[in-house]
């Protein structure tokens, strides 16, 4: 329990001290001012904000904040019963981030500019022991600067942590900083944000000379924690002893040079002081840093949508966890998870993922209390148990690191198990994002069993096994050397295969791979005599969206006379994103074709690029002349007007 308050601590106060800047900085500049002000000064007009794309920048940050907690006030505010804790019996918390960002002007428009960015965490420590596991890597990011200077519009990649999140915030907001037309004057503006009601003072030092320094000081501030933060804590209010920021500007780029903040406050609850806490924060310009940044907007959002930094943070396991989990107590957890009703089900389902990942032993304590569920199926509240169980089975798999890995394979390998459990473990395989090398030989293992195994097995594990393997070798979730593993057995099995059966099991799990590395195997497939076997061939190019892929279909197609086949590889092709030679072939084969099926799925497809491509419009009403189907021509209507 300690552990959960110590981190809640440090997170709200790291969230406090963020939430401040730097978006009350800018209100204050562009909005009105109320109150009682002295000197107050006229704004400056907007300025035209001019970057040139392609320019980067770079900085490194430094965050460390120092908490002193005490536990039994918080204890008592919690109304829980605590024991062997003193009034005056204060724990201190020392936590460090350190790192270094990159920004890129990555294209220009009318409105303004996009940017990419990448933030590299170097160190993240708690009383000097190492938080590493999201350290090393680089998260992009991205977000648009209007030619007014503000901006907008942030997108982070997923595994990014909300502190990350306000940090980079933080310094990338200071593209829209206003400053005061009179140099050296001093005010105070009395201003309401979202966080609560305070007072502030600035004042610019250096005049107008370029860097120009602006100071500024909080005089007073009361905030509430938000809704999402620990349930026990909402009622928690944080004052502030002591704000101070630096800015330093170019004011010839409006960009920052540095920035050095300090602020102290406490955290109150139920007016009973439970934590006092120190922050600095700094950041500055550095020279060119090795950052790599995408090409265009397109690589940028590939980036953006992929999952592969959660492996990072989520999916390696921390042997140190190992020791301390021996004695965890699961049907705490499992009670918690399955009684909050004050969370939402969502919320609940990641509390106990969190709880997974931060315990990595409890899964095993978790698939024998699975396995437990599925026991006495003709018992009347069995679908209810089964249906509830649904949700901790993806949840394990989701949980992903390798000990997760480890009690899947456990289940699905283990003969005294109960047969659904079996089951169920086999089809969460399907869910890991980034299985191991050890995971995928065992696994291919396992097909190798079942497929000699029982009816009763070989009917359902088999088929399911294959299936398992093709899917966790799709070439976005995998590390080169699991990916070639997985398709090595993919490519022998079909090879090695001579029942049509088999041989469609084989090709399905293929249509789940979709790696450039079977396309030799299938275009052997698409020459079958078995019409059943071609169609799964094409069927599985349907995830292979490149050049190459579509070479193997046009090929292929061309020599194709059974209509089954064809309906195959038109489907396949319906998910493919339209490149330029695809296009041309489609719009060839349109022009000569006379089968109504073939028509339909072209014009469905050629109709993605309608916008783009002028020639497609002229195409389809050309064919409206010649045809006299009402369903090619109610098609066509639905991309065209009449």
């Amino acid at each position: 329990m300690k552990t959960i308050l110590v981190a809640a601590a440090l997170i709200l106060s790291t969230v406090a001290f963020f939430n401040f800047y730097p978006s009350d900085t800018i209100k204050e500049n562009r909005e009105s001012f109320s109150g009682n002000i002295q000197d107050q000064p006229s704004l400056e007009k907007p300025k035209i904000i001019k970057l040139h794309v392609g320019k980067e920048f770079f900085f490194s940050y430094e965050m460390s904040g120092h908490s002193e907690i005490n536990f039994s006030a918080l204890g008592k505010a919690m109304q829980q019963k605590t024991t062997n804790h003193n009034n005056q019996n204060l724990e201190s918390y020392i936590v460090v981030n350190k790192g270094q960002l990159g920004v890129k002007v990555l294209e220009a428009s009318s409105t303004g500019y996009l940017l990419t960015g990448s933030l590299q965490v170097q160190q993240k420590t708690t009383n000097g022991k190492s938080l590493a596991v999201s350290s090393g890597l680089n998260y992009p990011f991205s977000f648009f600067v209007a030619s007014s200077g503000a901006i907008s519009s942030f997108s982070f990649v997923k595994g990014l942590s909300e502190e990350d999140k306000m940090l980079i915030k933080k310094i990338v907001h200071f593209f829209d900083i206003s400053l005061p037309n009179k140099s050296l004057k001093r005010w105070e503006a009395k201003a309401k944000d979202s966080n609560g009601i305070y007072l502030s003072q600035y004042s610019l030092k250096r005049g107008w000379k370029d860097p120009v320094k602006i100071l500024k000081r909080k005089k007073k501030y009361e905030s509430f924690v938000t809704k999402d933060s620990f349930a026990f804590m909402r009622s928690s209010t944080y004052k502030i002893k002591f704000s101070e920021s630096i800015y330093e500007l170019n004011l010839n780029q409006q960009w920052i040079k540095s920035i050095e903040s300090k602020e102290d406050l406490i955290a109150l609850i139920k007016n009973k002081k439970w934590n006092e806490s120190s922050i600095t924060f700094k950041a500055k310009r550095i020279k060119l840093h090795k950052i790599e940044f995408p090409e265009d907007s397109v690589a940028l959002e590939k980036k953006l949508l992929s999952d592969q930094y959660l492996k990072s943070t989520f999916y390696q396991s921390n042997s140190a966890n190992n020791s301390k989990d021996k004695k965890i107590n699961l049907k705490a957890a499992l009670d918690k998870y399955k009684n909050n009703t004050t969370k939402s089900k969502r919320e609940n389902e990641r509390k106990f993922l969190d709880f997974l990942r931060s315990h990595p032993q409890a899964v095993f304590k978790l698939i024998d209390y699975l396995n437990e569920q599925e026991a006495n199926p003709n018992s009347p509240d069995y679908q209810k148990r089964h249906n509830q169980n649904l949700i901790l089975w993806r949840l394990l798999a989701e949980t992903g690191h390798q000990e997760a890995q480890e009690a899947l394979l456990i289940s699905m390998e283990n003969n005294l198990f109960q047969h659904k459990t079996r089951e169920m473990a086999l089809a969460v395989v399907f869910d890991l994002a980034y299985p191991s090398e050890k995971t995928a030989n065992r696994l291919i293992a396992f097909n190798h069993t079942m497929k000699n195994a029982e009816p009763i097995l070989n009917n359902k594990m088999y088929p399911a096994s294959m299936y398992a393997i093709g899917a966790l070798g799709f070439a976005d979730k995998q590390s080169p050397v699991v990916a070639k593993i997985l398709s090595d057995h993919l490519t022998d099995s079909l090879t090695s295969t001579y029942e049509p059966i088999d041989k469609m099991i084989v090709l399905d799990a293929m249509a789940n791979h979709g790696g450039e590395v079977l396309l030799d195997a299938l275009a052997k497939s698409m020459i079958d005599d078995n019409p059943k076997i071609r169609a799964k061939a094409f069927m599985a190019l349907r995830r292979m969206n490149n050049s190459a892929a579509e070479k193997v279909l046009m090929d292929y197609y061309e020599k194709e006379s059974s209509v089954i086949v064809k309906r195959a590889a038109l489907i396949a092709i319906q998910n493919w994103s339209p490149s330029k030679n695809m296009i041309i072939w489609c719009k060839n084969l349109f022009d000569v074709s006379t089968k109504e099926f073939e028509l339909l799925f072209l014009i469905s497809f050629l109709a993605k690029t309608i916008k783009k491509d002028s020639s497609i419009e002229p195409l389809f009403r050309n064919h409206l002349k010649k045809t006299s189907s009402v369903k090619i021509k109610h098609m066509i209507y639905k991309y065209i007007k009449p």
